[in-house]
């Protein structure tokens, strides 16, 4: 999209032309209803209009279009410095006087919603948008968002994206469409400059000041340079500044000294070469390090002798700004591919230790083995459960993707992240809070693990806020019908009828008991939307009880038994493909004393060796030498199509990952559970016979 975009605003086209072509790549980029884009000018001074749309109603434009404020008989509302006041949250956006401090709004100064209609429930004292017209939300979108488009630190304009839809928007994608609104901006007003300078001198020294452009002529006989107004305020001297080339130099910012000099003396002077440097001055006027661009050509006399350099300095300090942050997104994708292999190599490592340990406890009938080994499943979990969370932490997931998610699990492993806030900062100051939970089995529950891992470490820290002088809080789980209840209990100060009843309220704030009230709200409509309800209990001392209903998994899973088989299926041909031969050899340990079992640790020579009829189940790992896993179960469907197909891998995969459709079952490493192990062949062994009987 970056590319696409940037490419349009380096076409000789005018400026409207170029807007029309952004908003049309923005809308099919993001998929979204409406997409517009505002910049000032138009029909009225001080004014932003849409430049250019697409999807938004003949109706809504003549409503919305205009954001100048009127007074009673229609006139322009002006501000004691006399400039046009803009209404509405779009006038506040480009204006700048947004809240970084509010929910609705970022530090980059963008606003946006996944549900506007709630902000018609906002009373009039803590209503952050300036004189709401609410035509967005009037004409039924929902998801909003509106994104600045800054230049040299100036809002020229906004980029508005409108979907009908619900929870169409991240925190992370508006950012992202700030940055890409930096580049817009940037990119924008060398495009104005562009076209300032093909009008006049007046429009050209104009053009030098918006691009930030200043020119210089270098006279290197006498040894003294001319500067242009513009450049002098990118230097910050005024006209007594000695401009000669020493005084150049002590512009340039001290580390790149010697490298200026250098390059001056030996390149440009030296061998007459056209100067072309991007280098950091330090900003006379305040000290302020910047970067600028500097570019220049050499002239000659008639004797070859090199007498001047003229050219041009360019602050170009909001493009290297945009540059390191775009180099800092790169780092973080990099780290969460990185953290993704980490996970995966400790998984395998943690099945070869699990497995093993769970088989001796089995085997064994000495009690003080039986406790050695059950240490070792013990912390060996507790490794698991910390690979998961860190793989959580850094590649999440969707919140438009439901999966069966194990409730019981996300509990606990969000009770460990939260430890420092309800354990060690309360005993810090000599406090005590105990955390107890009751979870009984439980089937999966529908909701995404990321969303009801934030859930709970919400509800912890709202109940360690209401207990100020320590307490109890209380996790219980039951099954109740076709929902899995979740009770949240904690013995705080409780609360009020009139609070209770507004507590789910967006922005309702009550320092004392719940914080700001986004994450109550956010919690209500995630339980909701997944078809689960939320109800809460309290009073005046007597503490908090929350209660969720979240709905039991309905869908049907692909990678996932229809219904637990029996123990007792007949014995069956397994292969096994590991590349892990350790991990190998322990899972035929596991095994063999019911099933033939032949193992390979390369996919190509599995494949070679692999003749129809002669397994009723393969166990694969995904990533394997000679050929992947997804490709040899392709390969082996083809062969053998009754084979019941067992993905076996460290990787934690979507659950519309591509190669998991090939796949008739799923196991995740590192094993929980040997019996579970068992389950999955023996379902693939009923799976293998209901084809052949088919």
């Amino acid at each position: 999209m970056l590319v696409k975009i940037l490419q349009i605003l380096n076409e000789p086209a005018d400026l409207r032309e170029s807007v029309r072509g952004i908003v049309e790549v923005l809308q099919q980029e993001v998929g979204f209803d409406a997409v517009g884009i505002r910049l000032e000018g138009g029909e009225e001074e001080g004014d932003f209009p849409y430049w250019a749309q697409e999807g938004f109603t003949r109706e809504f434009l003549l409503a919305a279009n205009s954001l100048v404020e009127r007074t009673s008989d229609g006139a322009t509302c002006r501000d004691k410095n006399g400039k046009v006041c803009l209404e509405c949250t779009c006038g506040l956006v480009i204006s700048g006087k947004t809240n970084p401090a509010h929910p609705l709004f970022t530090p980059g100064g963008s606003f946006w919603t996944n549900d506007s209609p709630q902000l018609l429930s906002i009373l009039p004292e803590q209503e952050p948008r300036h004189n709401p017209r609410n035509e967005c939300i009037h004409h039924g979108y929902n998801s909003i968002a509106l994104v600045p488009i800054q230049s040299r630190g100036r809002i020229v304009g906004l980029i508005q994206l409108n979907d009908r839809r619900k929870g169409r928007l991240t925190l992370e994608m508006v950012e992202q469409i700030e940055q890409l609104a930096a580049l817009i901006g940037e990119a924008l007003r060398r495009k104005q400059a562009e076209d300032a300078l093909r009008e006049s001198e007046f429009f050209f020294r104009e053009s030098q000041r918006a691009a930030a452009i200043g020119s210089y002529g270098t006279d290197f006989i006498t040894g003294r340079w001319k500067s242009s107004e513009v450049l002098d305020a990118i230097f910050g001297i005024d006209a007594a500044y000695d401009r000669t080339i020493e005084g150049w130099l002590d512009l340039v910012h001290a580390e790149d000294q010697e490298m200026m000099r250098q390059y001056l003396a030996e390149e440009v002077i030296g061998q007459g070469k056209p100067f072309a440097k991007e280098y950091r001055i330090t900003r006379r006027s305040d000290g302020e390090t910047r970067w600028v661009n500097g570019l220049g050509e050499v002239k000659f006399d008639g004797s070859g002798k090199l007498v001047s350099l003229i050219g041009t300095i360019q602050d170009i300090t909001e493009r290297k700004h945009t540059e390191q942050e775009l180099v800092r997104i790169q780092r973080l994708r990099a780290v969460g591919e990185l953290s993704a292999g980490v996970c995966h190599n400790l998984n395998n490592l943690l099945t070869g230790v699990l497995v093993p340990a769970e088989m001796v406890q089995m085997a064994s009938t000495d009690a003080k083995i039986q406790r050695l080994a059950g240490t070792i499943i013990e912390v060996g979990t507790r490794a698991a459960e910390l690979v998961h969370r860190l793989h959580l932490s850094v590649r999440g997931t969707s919140s438009e993707t439901l999966v069966p998610v194990g409730l019981n699990p996300v509990i606990d492993g969000a009770v460990q992240m939260s430890r420092p806030r309800w354990k060690d900062e309360p005993e810090a100051k000599g406090l005590v809070i105990e955390v107890r939970t009751e979870l009984a089995e439980v089937p999966p529950v529908m909701g995404t693990p990321s969303e009801l891992n934030d859930l709970m470490i919400n509800l912890v820290f709202n109940a360690v806020d209401a207990m100020p002088e320590g307490g109890q809080i209380t996790i219980r789980t039951v099954l109740e019908g076709q929902f899995v209840r979740l009770e949240f209990r904690d013995s705080g100060t409780g609360m009020d009828e009139e609070t209770r009843l507004r507590i789910f309220e967006p922005f309702f704030t009550t320092k004392q008991h719940i914080g700001t009230g986004l994450g109550l709200a956010t919690l209500y409509n995630s339980v909701t939307q997944w078809g689960g309800s939320v109800q809460v209990e309290s009073a005046p001392g007597k503490g908090t009880t929350f209660i969720l209903r979240l709905p039991i998994w309905k869908q049907k899973d692909e990678m996932a038994p229809a219904s637990t088989p029996a123990i007792g299926s007949r014995p069956g041909r397994v292969l096994i493909v590991e590349d892990e031969e350790a991990l190998g050899r322990a899972l035929k340990e596991v095994l063999s004393p019911r099933h033939e079992v032949e193992i390979f640790s390369d996919g190509q020579v599995a494949l070679e060796q692999f003749r129809a009829g002669t397994y009723d189940v393969a166990i694969l790992d995904l990533g394997l030498p000679g050929l992947s896993g997804d490709r040899l179960a392709q390969r082996i469907q083809e062969l053998d199509p009754a084979v019941g197909r067992i993905l076996f891998t460290g990787w934690e995969l979507e659950a519309d990952d591509p190669r998991r459709r090939v796949f008739d079952l799923a196991l995740q490493k590192p094993l929980r559970s040997l019996r579970d192990f068992e389950y999955h062949v023996a379902e693939a062994i009923q799976l293998h016979d209901r084809r052949n009987a088919g």
